[in-house]
């Protein structure tokens, strides 16, 4: 004779040890109701059954992330960030620690960007001098480049651009230069005053071959010059010319050899100035008063 007490239920929520058997809780959130028939006596259970249900429990917590920022630079390498918060079923924030004791691991907050190249300025080469001797200048090509195009200038305006124009000096230009013009080459009548032409360089070089400088633009080396006719009136005309002395200036030194300086003129019977050569017959001593 078979004696069956009773059927026993019950509800486990956790995963505790009980004395009836032990709990099966799946991760879907549904928990199973374990159903044992005891017999007495020495009949072996003639079946276990298991039932289902749903049920409702508040969410785990759970990372919330933020929208990554914009690059921290606006060329080549830089950085994004986001928030990451651990928060529950609601929304409330909670420690970090709730949601990494689950396993789960905290999402990254920075992670690396790039923007690609900087603007920079590109230089072309530098153009001949713009003379062919002497001071002049050259220039060359400066652009900015952003991404293999050129684009506007302001687009580079964290750095200086590089000059577009410079000085260029070659070897110094040939040119004439003279002396003054020396003495009429007679005292009386028709001769000729010459004076020292030569090629020189701006840069002070002297004593060029006369083929190095322009031919067209060769100074004269002589002129004509005239003086009174020759014969008796020009000796009886001396007396007509005399030199006119200037006060002497003060010493050149305060003690010791020094020297004195003060104007010479040559002038006519009228007072009127005249070249040297016209008093370089009359006798210095007749007028050194």
């Amino acid at each position: 004779m078979i004696l069956v007490r009773e059927w026993s239920t019950t509800l486990y929520a956790t995963s505790e040890k009980v004395s009836v058997g032990r709990v099966n809780r799946k991760r879907d959130g549904v928990f199973k109701i374990l159903k044992t028939a005891f017999h007495i006596i020495h009949t072996p259970p003639t079946f276990t059954g298991i039932a289902e249900k749903q049920c409702q429990q508040p969410a785990c917590p759970h990372w919330r992330l933020g929208a990554w920022s914009t690059c921290s630079t606006s060329c080549l390498d830089g950085f994004t960030t986001r928030t990451v918060e651990c928060v529950d079923g609601v929304g409330v924030r909670l420690s970090n620690e709730r949601c990494t004791k689950r396993g789960e691991l905290r999402p990254p907050t920075h992670q690396p960007c790039s923007n690609g190249p900087c603007p920079y300025w590109r230089v072309g080469e530098w153009s001949q001098c713009s003379v062919s001797c002497g001071k002049g200048t050259r220039k060359r090509g400066v652009e900015c480049i952003y991404k293999e195009q050129a684009v506007d200038d302001s687009l580079c305006a964290d750095h200086r651009p590089p000059p577009r124009h410079e000085p260029c000096t070659l070897i110094g230009c040939t040119q004439w230069t003279t002396a003054e013009w020396e003495p009429c080459s007679v005292t009386c009548g028709q001769g000729l005053q010459r004076r020292r032409v030569q090629g020189t360089r701006e840069d002070g070089g002297v004593g060029l071959h006369a083929s190095e400088c322009p031919r067209e633009q060769r100074p004269r080396a002589e002129r004509s010059c005239e003086k009174d006719p020759c014969g008796s009136s020009l000796f009886q005309s001396v007396h007509q010319f005399r030199w006119i002395a200037g006060p002497w200036d003060e010493c050149s030194t305060d003690c010791g050899d020094g020297e004195q300086k003060r104007l010479v003129r040559c002038l006519d019977a009228s007072l009127r100035e005249l070249p040297n050569d016209y008093c370089r017959l009359v006798d210095w001593n007749w007028w050194n008063f």
